[in-house]
């Protein structure tokens, strides 16, 4: 069958503008509102520094590449260091992104170690004799013992007892006399010279009750109560009944237990603890958690365990 040359002519035509609109629309797009826009080129959602003038697949994350069109002017790319990344907002919020300002807070943080509780340094009262003599009777004080301040511990006998003691009622003797004939101001002296009798008094172990009678009563003896210095417990004690002691022997040592040191073992890999920092320490025999502070104390090292 054969064609005519008018037809076979109208057929290439439409081949021709059909090849000449596809070349047209091939570098356009439109948009919702049916604009024609041209695409640039294609970049990465994940690295928009990685162009290509083809559309297709990121080589890095797998994701479709995304067309920018001519006449788009989006914000500018900040310069990013290797391996950096922009994502835009709304990708931000597609995959949960959240972002806030950097500040100081509260942290808590469990650490599994053991520790031991000591007393303190400055609550810990060591009695020493404070002249030769022998213990006359003993009171019911072991070791574990919990006693009050000013609490008898023990009598003891000694004859330098009894010269300090005559000494300190002759003294407050002549002092009642002078003060009937000075005026009021001018008994400070008088003041300071009494507390230094009395310091005598308490370097040998004497109480405050007991160096009060002696001021009022006037009655010497050879013995001496020894009292607590403070409040707390018994730790040791070295004397026995009838026993022979010397000035400067400890006969006991009390620590006072209101307040007490935790040395705890830590790592050094377990972090830095600044002063001031507050803890929670698990006590499994009195089954409950203490509250303590860390402390300005120099820690110690211990090269064995390296602790």
């Amino acid at each position: 069958m054969k064609r005519s040359p008018a037809i076979i002519a109208g057929i290439c035509v439409l081949l021709g503008v059909a090849f000449v609109a596809g070349r047209y629309t091939g570098g356009h797009r439109t948009d919702s509102k049916g604009t024609s826009r041209r695409v640039l080129y294609y970049v990465d959602p994940m690295h928009p520094s990685y162009r290509s003038d083809k559309p297709g697949i990121a080589p890095d994350w797998g994701m479709a590449l995304e067309p920018v069109y001519e006449g788009e002017t989006g914000p500018e790319q900040p310069s990013l260091q290797a391996g950096g990344v922009v994502l835009s907002a709304e990708r931000q919020q597609l995959i949960g992104i959240r972002t806030a300002v950097a500040q100081k807070s509260a942290g808590v943080r469990t650490i599994r170690t053991t520790g031991r509780i000591a007393p303190q340094d400055n609550r810990l009262y060591r009695i020493q004799a404070g002249f030769d003599g022998w213990v006359d009777e003993l009171r019911d004080t072991p070791p574990g013992t919990v006693v009050k301040r000013d609490q008898v511990l023990a009598t003891l006998y000694g004859p330098e007892v009894r010269s300090a003691e005559l000494n300190y009622i002759g003294f407050m003797a002549g002092v009642e006399r002078l003060r009937q004939g000075m005026a009021e101001g001018d008994t400070k002296s008088l003041d300071d010279s009494k507390h230094v009798n009395e310091e005598q008094l308490r370097l040998l172990g004497m109480g405050e009750e007991e160096i009060h009678s002696l001021q009022t009563n006037h009655h010497a003896s050879s013995n001496l109560n020894l009292v607590a210095p403070g409040d707390g417990i018994i730790l040791s004690r070295t004397i026995s009944p009838r026993q022979r002691f010397e000035k400067g022997a400890e006969l006991y040592r009390i620590a006072d237990l209101s307040k007490v040191w935790i040395i705890a073992d830590v790592h050094g890999s377990d972090g830095v603890f600044r002063p001031g920092t507050h803890v929670k320490v698990n006590v499994p025999e009195l089954a409950r958690a203490v509250n303590a502070t860390v402390t300005s104390a120099v820690p110690l090292f211990d090269e064995a365990s390296r602790r």
